[in-house]
């Protein structure tokens, strides 16, 4: 017997029991299909029009989340927090006259590792986006390191200017 399927707004077919039959195994259609045979009034759920006794659906495959998202948000974090410090003991040490020309290269060698830091993390963040499904912590990773990144390159513009 044939049977027509109509999903999507359209209308597909003829299928034998069969088919369909395969076609609910491999997941292509889910038992709540609407289908039709000749003799029937209307539509109806594919599943009470084919035996589904031997059919099951498999489970949907797990989507893994990728690892890189995460890797990313801790670096930011962490480097938020030591950008903090550096600034704050970099910020002392000038007000109290006591930053010399040797701790100002030791700064700005901690400052360009921070920033190659935070790129190799926003490149993560951007890999853990679009390596299957994007998830928070790589969007914040991405977004955080991004932003950091800015606003080291603005500090250090903003000394470069005051200096001269």
């Amino acid at each position: 017997m044939s049977l027509y399927l109509y999903q999507n707004d359209q209308r597909t077919g003829p299928f034998s029991e069969d088919q369909v039959s395969q076609m609910l195994r491999a997941g292509i259609i889910s038992p709540e299909t609407l289908g039709w045979k000749e003799g029937l009034a209307g539509w109806e759920r594919i599943s009470a029009l084919v035996s589904t006794a031997n059919t099951t659906i498999p489970p949907a495959p797990a989507v893994r989340k990728s690892p890189l998202g995460l890797i990313s948000f801790v670096c930011s974090l962490v480097t938020m927090v030591g950008w903090a410090v550096l600034l704050a003991v970099a910020g002392i040490a000038h007000n109290n006259g006591t930053a010399t020309e040797s701790f100002n290269v030791i700064v700005g060698l901690f400052l360009m590792g921070g920033i190659v830091i935070n790129f190799i993390a926003l490149v993560l963040g951007f890999i853990g986006i679009f390596q299957g499904r994007p998830n928070t912590l790589a969007i914040l990773g991405a977004s955080l390191n991004g932003f950091l990144i800015l606003a080291l390159i603005g500090l250090v513009c903003l000394g470069l200017a005051m200096k001269n």
